[in-house]
C-alpha cells in the first residue's frame, strides 16, 4: 500500500515529522536526502498496530536513520515544528550533527518523560518536551476533577437531605433511611460520612507490604515499624492531592520518605498486600529495613511505568521490581487495541462482501 501523504510540501533538514499511528504519534527528524533519524523501541514500527502497546514497558530504546516512508508505512503524517512558537530552533548544521552522532546507540526511554517526541525536540530546540504527555495528563487531571466535583456534589446532597428529614420529618430519619436501604442506624450515617477512611483491623508487620487506593490508582508503601512506612513519593503523592496526583506522570524523579502511616493512609481505603509470596521468596526481614533506611531521603528515578513506587517497594521485599497495576494497564491496552483492529477488519470485510452481493444485484 503506497503511503499516505497527509501535505504535499517537501520537509526540510532539520523539520520535525508528526506520524499518526492511530492511538499515539511517532515523532522523527529529518534529515535530508529522504531519510529520517528517530528513537524507536523494539515494537515501534509501521506495521506494528496493537504491538507497539509493548514500548510502554522499554527502558532503552534504539537511534536509527531510514528511509521516511519505510517509517511512514501507509500512515498519515505531517510536519510540525510544533515549538517554533515557544523556542528559537537551533542551527540547522547542529541538529544534524547532534543527530548524526547519536545513530545506533541504545538511548534511555520512557513513554511519559523520554519518548521519541522528547527525542526530537530536544534535538530541534534543545528542551525535551512532549505536548502528547501534557495533553494526556491535562486530560487525567480534568477527569479526575470532574469526579471530585461530582462527589462533593454528591455528598452536599446528601448531607442536606439528612438535614431536611431530621428537620421536617419529625426526626424520624432511621425509617426514611431504611425505607431507602442506606443504613440501619441514623446515628451512624453521618459518622460514616464524616470518617470516610476504612483502617484495616489487622496490623502489619515490618517488611509488609500496603496497598493504599487513591482511586484512579494505587499508592504502595512498605512498613518499617513503629507506624512507620517508607515509600518513593513524587511531589504530587500525597494523601489529600486528589486529581493533582496525576501529575506524577510527568516526573523523572521521586523522593524517598519516612511518614507515620496514617499520614500516608489518610482517609483513603488500605490493606496489607505482599502480593508476590506466591512467586518469590521474601528478602530477609532485616535486609529489608536495613536497605529501605538505607534510601530515606534520596531522590531516585521514577517513571509511572518502569520505576514507581510499586515497583521499589516490591524490590524492596523480594528484589524484583515488579507492578501488577502497569502490567494490567498494558493488557487491558493491547486488548482494547486488538480488538479495535479486529472490529475493523470485520466491518471491513461485512462491507466489502455486502457491497459486492449489492453490485451483483444491480448488475443482474
Amino acid at each position: 500500500m503506497a503511503p499516505v501523504r497527509k501535505y504535499d510540501e517537501k520537509p526540510e533538514p532539520g523539520d520535525l515529522i508528526e506520524i499518526f499511528r492511530g492511538g499515539y504519534q511517532h515523532w522523527v527528524i529529518y534529515v535530508g536526502n529522504g531519510f529520517v533519524i528517530h528513537l524507536a523501541p523494539p515494537s515501534e514500527y509501521a506495521s506494528a498496530g496493537a504491538y507497539s502497546m509493548m514500548s510502554v514497558t522499554c527502558d532503552r530504546a534504539l537511534v536509527k536513520k531510514e528511509e521516511i516512508w519505510d517509517v511512514v508505512g501507509s500512515d498519515e503524517y505531517r510536519i510540525n515544528n510544533l515549538l517554533d512558537d515557544k523556542y528559537e530552533p537551533r542551527d540547522v548544521k547542529d541538529i544534524l550533527r547532534d543527530a548524526q552522532r547519536l545513530l545506533g546507540r541504545m538511548h534511555p526511554y520512557c513513554v511519559v518523560t523520554c519518548n521519541c517526541e522528547h527525542f526530537v525536540t530536544e534535538l530541534r530546540y534543545g528542551k525535551p518536551e512532549s505536548r502528547q504527555v501534557r495533553t494526556v495528563v491535562e486530560i487525567g487531571v480534568a477527569a479526575g476533577l470532574t469526579v471530585a466535583a461530582l462527589g462533593a456534589f454528591a455528598y452536599a446532597f446528601f448531607i442536606c437531605d439528612v438535614i431536611y428529614c431530621d428537620t421536617f420529618a419529625g426526626g424520624n430519619i432511621h425509617q426514611i433511611r431504611k425505607i431507602v436501604g442506606l443504613v440501619s442506624k441514623p446515628e451512624e450515617e453521618l459518622d460514616k460520612v464524616a470518617m470516610a477512611s476504612t483502617k484495616n483491623d489487622l496490623k502489619p508487620e515490618p517488611g509488609d507490604l500496603i496497598e493504599i487506593s487513591r482511586g484512579g490508582y494505587q499508592h504502595w508503601v512498605i512498613y518499617v515499624g513503629n507506624g512507620f512506612v517508607i515509600h518513593l513519593a513524587p511531589p504530587s503523592e500525597r494523601a489529600d492531592a486528589g486529581a493533582y496526583s496525576m501529575m506524577s506522570v510527568a516526573c523523572d524523579r521521586a523522593l524517598v520518605k519516612k511518614e507515620e502511616i496514617w499520614d500516608v493512609v489518610g482517609s483513603d481505603e488500605y490493606h496489607i498486600n505482599n502480593l508476590l509470596d506466591d512467586k518469590y521468596e521474601p528478602r530477609d526481614i532485616s535486609d529489608i529495613i536495613r536497605e529501605a533506611e538505607s534510601l530515606v531521603g534520596n531522590k531516585l528515578p521514577y517513571c509511572v511505568l518502569r520505576k514507581n513506587c510499586e515497583h521499589f517497594v516490591t524490590e524492596l521485599r523480594y528484589g524484583k521490581p515488579e507492578s501488577r497495576q502497569v502490567r494490567k494497564a498494558l493488557e487491558i491496552g493491547v486488548a482494547v487495541g486488538v480488538a479495535a483492529m479486529v472490529g475493523v477488519g470485520v466491518f471491513a470485510l461485512a462491507a466489502a462482501l455486502f457491497g459486492s452481493k449489492d453490485k451483483e444485484k444491480q448488475t443482474k
